[in-house]
């Protein structure tokens, strides 16, 4: 919308047939359609539901500078009819991969008990119950509830396996909080990070040893032999090379990925003229030659298909989940996607 507009007076009526939600999902729209304009209106109409289509009825048009009649039926009509068509639901289901009761209660018992604790041993100084001090520059409560939410996600993976036989590696580990988390609740692991933190030395003793500074060349890294599972949260440029680090690894070794911006192997993601150099450089590193003649797909994931209907998978971003997923095809693995709930824009 432009950034200063005329106000805009109208009335519209809709007709009962539609739902609640569709009623107030179709007048915030076609309020937004009527303020794009410079021009203040005063407009009463009627929205009759007419053989399963919005029909613009009984108009009376006070102020004319520049909408008439035939532009209410040609453009908003049109527009009413096709938003009412759209599926209310855009979002897709979160935490399918999991027990959703399970997931509540680890969440709850994560929070309840670190939260009050992480206050205890001053991570972070507070007055009021708000956060005045801490020795980050990124906000602490956005980020401490999203790793609360991806540690419980882990730990209901992890449902099955025993702990000692978890050993995660954390790649761009940051503050380090999913670490402490994970080694807490008796999971082995370690978190490195090209840069330290101030916080990495006020965790307890043996979280601290597992925080690693560390400059990681992933064209060179022979791998983790003794990781389960390599997490890499907002990786950046290491996320593509995460299946091919795993792969390296063992042949035990999964991959635990939340995309944010998107790089491929070298540059940043360039979704037009990926194919070729994804399909050579992932072979390249596996093995050291040229890819062997072998199926290669662009199209993006049947299974996937209502998502992108609705908006969720359009633009960038849905054709990078594309790109990683065929990243991970060809090292051996079969993906899995799911949503988790975390208070961030990039939930994949």
């Amino acid at each position: 919308l432009p950034k200063k507009f005329a106000s805009v007076r109208w009335c519209c009526y809709l007709n009962l047939c539609f739902s609640r939600k569709q009623r107030i999902s179709l007048l915030l729209k076609a309020r937004i359609l009527l303020r794009c304009y410079q021009y203040t209106l005063i407009a009463f109409l009627t929205v009759l539901l007419v053989g399963g289509s919005p029909k613009v009825t009984c108009m009376d048009v006070k102020n004319l500078q520049i909408f008439s009649p035939q532009w209410f039926i040609e453009c908003l009509e049109t527009r009413l009819c096709h938003w009412a068509s759209l599926s209310l639901d855009h979002s897709p289901p979160s935490l399918k991969l999991v027990d959703y009761q399970n997931y509540q209660k680890v969440y709850l018992q994560l929070k309840t008990y670190y939260w009050e604790y992480l206050r205890t041993v001053r991570l972070f100084v507070t007055l009021s119950n708000n956060f005045q001090s801490w020795c980050e520059k990124t906000d602490p409560e956005k980020f401490i509830h999203e790793d609360f939410g991806i540690a419980a996600y882990l730990i209901c993976v992890w449902s099955n396996v025993k702990k000692e036989d978890v050993f995660f590696v954390d790649i761009g580990c940051g503050n380090g909080l999913l670490v402490y988390l994970l080694i807490s609740e008796g999971f082995h692991g370690i978190g490195i990070d090209i840069k330290g933190r101030g916080i990495w030395k006020q965790y307890p003793a043996r979280v601290a040893a597992a925080l690693k500074e560390e400059t990681l060349d992933p064209s060179t890294h022979p791998g983790f032999p003794k990781a389960t599972l390599l997490i890499g949260n907002h990786s950046d440029e290491l996320t593509p090379w995460l299946p091919i680090l795993a792969t390296k690894s063992n042949s035990e070794c999964q991959v635990f990925t939340i995309p944010c911006c998107p790089f491929s192997l070298y540059q940043k993601f360039n979704d037009g003229h990926y194919n070729q150099q994804l399909k050579d450089g992932v072979y390249c590193q596996l093995t050291g030659g040229p890819q062997p003649s072998s199926a290669f797909t662009t199209e993006f994931p049947k299974e996937h298909s209502r998502l992108a209907e609705e908006g969720f998978w359009r633009g960038r971003y849905r054709r990078y989940i594309r790109y990683l997923e065929n990243v991970l095809r060809i090292c051996g693995f079969e993906p899995e996607l799911d949503i988790l709930r975390i208070p961030s824009t990039k939930r994949v």
